[in-house]
């Protein structure tokens, strides 16, 4: 089951929750590896010297299920964690460095902890208007994701069409870098006439616009989920990972109905 944007109320307000919520959504829908925490788990922090990764493990024992936020101070986390404040603060700034958290300040001189996406994920957005897919747009460069040229991808079996918007957002540290992908999707009404029944796998073809078309006949109906889709999809992220991927399969003919 695919991940279904809830434009009545996810898109109202765009803030981390939304990209939490969505990504929570992909997880438990792909049955992908998710934890939880036991509440009791708090009556040990104390005695764990984990640095900033306890106060990460604090943030997931209470952020709300599908919003992945609190609204604890650190004065009031650095007594339940038995550190000081600056241990804190030195410990936010940890997490937001690799993309762990969020915080956004609020009026009383506190803050909202958000926790952030784990994985790369994608949000369909095949019932949003373009306004609203333009506001989303909008919302993931301004948390600093950057947009990469859309990709087209048809399915051969089922004879279905997507079309995938990357963003990507690059967390560099000393050690590296973390890169996290939101792939937003629509399913644009194009379906193809003549297609090589004896392709196996995948192959490509350019349309009437010139534009590269990813084309896949998976082996049987299961192969064809989003997990498999999005980690084909992020194999071509970008022109010369789509130049190596023409060199290496079959070049299709293929007419639009």
């Amino acid at each position: 089951m695919s991940i279904k944007l809830n434009l009545n109320k996810s898109m109202d307000t765009l803030n981390p929750s939304y990209l939490f919520n969505q990504w929570t959504k992909y997880v438990k829908n792909n049955k992908t590896g998710y934890f939880m925490l036991s509440n009791a788990l708090e009556t040990y922090l104390p005695f764990i010297k984990s640095a900033a990764m306890n106060l990460y493990i604090f943030y997931a024992i209470h952020a709300k299920n599908e919003e992945g936020c609190s609204y604890y101070s650190n004065e009031t986390i650095a007594r339940k964690l038995n550190v000081s404040v600056k241990t804190i603060s030195n410990w936010n700034k940890v997490l937001q460095d690799v993309g762990l958290i969020a915080r956004t300040p609020n009026p009383n001189n506190s803050s909202t902890t958000y926790m952030l996406p784990l994985s790369d994920f994608e949000i369909n957005v095949s019932s949003a208007s373009d306004q609203d897919f333009k506001r989303l747009s909008s919302y993931l460069n301004q948390e600093g994701y950057g947009s990469k040229k859309y990709i087209l991808f048809y399915i051969a079996d089922t004879q279905k069409m997507y079309k995938y918007f990357p963003f990507t957002k690059e967390y560099v540290l000393s050690e590296g870098k973390i890169s996290r992908n939101i792939y937003l999707y629509n399913e644009p009404k194009q379906y193809l006439t003549s297609i090589n029944t004896d392709i196996k796998g995948f192959g490509w073809y350019v349309d009437s616009e010139n534009e590269f078309v990813l084309v896949w006949k998976p082996t049987n109906k299961s192969e064809n989920n989003p997990k498999n889709r999005l980690e084909i999809i992020k194999q071509l992220d970008s022109q010369e990972a789509i130049e190596s991927f023409q060199a290496n399969y079959p070049k299709l003919s293929l007419s639009k109905k």
